[in-house]
């Protein structure tokens, strides 16, 4: 089950993405949702984004293409902030690049929607990116306590240790979780990446 298809089984309002998904509404009352991110810690379900993998020598360049960072510049295990260009250079969208080897990245954009465009410029490298979009639950843990709420799971030299915009690999509950420092709250966070089956769980882990 989904962590959305869990989330309406519980009656949670869940509002429809146009480009793709469902997320919460809300689970109570949002201004309290609000103050607990900004004084302790949040939940968001992220688990909508659209998500590509690219991989060898001609993966690698058609990603060069399309976005505006120096892939080669980013060491394996970070992140780096991007933007999604069209053919005309023009940008389309913010998006996250992670290293995840020598010849292995991971392209995150906010909608999937985007996989018609990734696919026409991929094309005239003659390839194609593994599609992620929704095979991870995405769980951003955001707020001033998100690391010592982190820390009870995957223990604390680990969350120490891992650096802004970097990520590592980890077991919570029993199950391999990529976790990512970084978060679109203004405030210290994480985004978890789990296998979709898995989602609930973390979800009620945390």
């Amino acid at each position: 089950m989904s962590l959305d298809q869990w989330f309406a089984s519980r009656r949670v309002a869940l509002l429809d993405l146009p480009t793709g998904g469902r997320v919460p509404r809300r689970f109570g009352d949002p201004a309290a949702e609000h103050r607990a991110t900004r004084t302790r810690a949040g939940l968001f379900d992220f688990s909508f984004m659209g998500a590509w993998d690219f991989n060898g020598a001609a993966g690698c360049a058609a990603l060069a293409r399309m976005q505006t960072r120096n892939l080669r510049a980013l060491p394996v295990g970070r992140i780096a902030y991007s933007l999604l260009l069209d053919e005309h250079g023009a940008v389309v969208i913010d998006a996250t690049v992670w290293r995840l080897g020598a010849d292995a990245y991971r392209l995150f954009t906010g909608r999937p929607s985007d996989a018609a465009r990734i696919a026409r410029l991929c094309a005239t490298f003659g390839v194609q990116p593994a599609d992620r979009c929704g095979a991870d639950a995405v769980i951003a843990l955001q707020g001033p306590a998100s690391a010592a709420v982190l820390a009870r799971i995957i223990g604390r030299a680990a969350v120490e240790a891992l650096p802004y915009f970097g990520f590592i690999d980890a077991v919570a509950g029993g199950h391999a979780v990529r976790i990512g420092r970084l978060g679109y709250s203004g405030e210290l966070g994480y985004e978890l990446l789990v296998e979709r089956a898995r989602g609930q769980a973390l979800w009620e882990l945390l």
